[in-house]
C-alpha cells in the first residue's frame, strides 16, 4: 500500500511583511504548518533564503520600484527536499 503524506498548509495576505518575517518562522513552526503562501509581501527582487525552520522562496518587484505585490512560499525544511 502506498503511503500518503498529509500536512497542514496556510495562505495569508499580509499587505507587507515588514518586521513580521522573523516571527512568522516561529508561528508557523508552533502550528506545525508545512507550507505557507504569503501574498502581498511587498518583497523586492527574487530568490531564496533560509529561515530557522523554513526554506523561503520569494518573488517581487525590481529594486527600483516601490514595494508592492510580492509572493513568498515558506516550506518547512523537513519536507523541502521532497518538493
Amino acid at each position: 500500500m502506498k503511503k500518503v503524506l498529509r500536512f497542514k498548509y496556510v495562505t495569508r495576505n499580509v499587505r507587507g511583511l515588514g518586521e513580521e518575517a522573523e516571527g512568522l518562522d516561529k508561528t508557523l513552526e508552533e502550528n506545525n504548518i508545512k507550507i505557507s503562501v504569503i501574498t502581498e509581501s511587498q518583497k523586492k527582487l527574487q530568490g531564496t533564503k533560509e529561515a530557522e525552520n523554513y526554506m523561503v522562496i520569494y518573488s517581487g518587484v525590481n529594486r527600483y520600484t516601490r514595494g508592492q505585490s510580492g509572493l513568498m512560499i515558506w516550506i518547512q525544511k523537513s519536507i523541502s527536499n521532497k518538493i
